[in-house]
């Protein structure tokens, strides 16, 4: 889903596209889920952080604490190209 009203799953699932203009393949991946935008600019985790996943996965199972109904979370993702080199998603 683009931009929810609620979720009822407790285990939401991150998914996101990939694309290398080199045809790099993806080796990994970090997903960060942060309270306020403040915080995700920030590059802050502060609700869950996967921390680098080696992984050509385009998905992540969240596993963090039970999300708390009628909030607002902020995520984001970069990824790891087989050369070596992080996209500048955050």
């Amino acid at each position: 889903m683009v931009s929810p009203v609620g979720i009822t799953d407790p285990t939401p699932v991150f998914s996101w596209e990939y694309g290398d203009a080199g045809d790099a393949a993806q080796t990994a991946y970090h997903v960060i889920v942060a309270s306020s935008k403040e915080n995700l600019d920030a590059q802050v985790g502060d609700v869950w952080d996967s921390g680098v996943v080696e992984s050509s996965e385009k998905s992540a199972v969240f596993e963090g604490d039970a999300l708390a109904s009628r909030s607002v979370y902020h995520w984001r993702v970069r990824v790891r190209n087989a050369e070596g080199v992080w996209s500048e998603a955050w």
